[in-house]
């Protein structure tokens, strides 16, 4: 799965651009780290509160938006992503 984040977007997708999704990071209420449980597997699921997005491992980002909506991204490189995307907030939200 790819993950890319631009001025306006977070927007990730499968393999050659199967199953893109885009959100805009203005509708993005704020952003956590946390692991999938083994039973939740991989590919595109409904868990919990919203979908879950994963090709491998057990952690992902959670996306809360301001509707409610909650999307998860299995990522390994949660970290990273995760110091991103709270950096970028912060900027929008000052």
């Amino acid at each position: 799965m790819t993950i890319r984040i631009t001025e306006t977007h977070i927007e990730h997708w499968f393999g050659p651009y199967f199953w893109k999704k885009s959100h805009k990071l203005e509708q993005i209420k704020r952003v956590s780290v946390s692991k999938s449980r083994w039973y939740n597997g991989y590919g595109i699921r409904f868990v919990g509160k919203g979908w879950l997005y994963n090709v491998s491992g057990h952690d992902r980002i959670e996306l809360h938006f301001h509707t409610g909506k909650v999307v998860y991204l299995g990522t390994d490189d949660a970290s990273n992503l995760y110091s991103t995307l709270s950096e970028i907030l912060d900027e929008n939200n000052s």
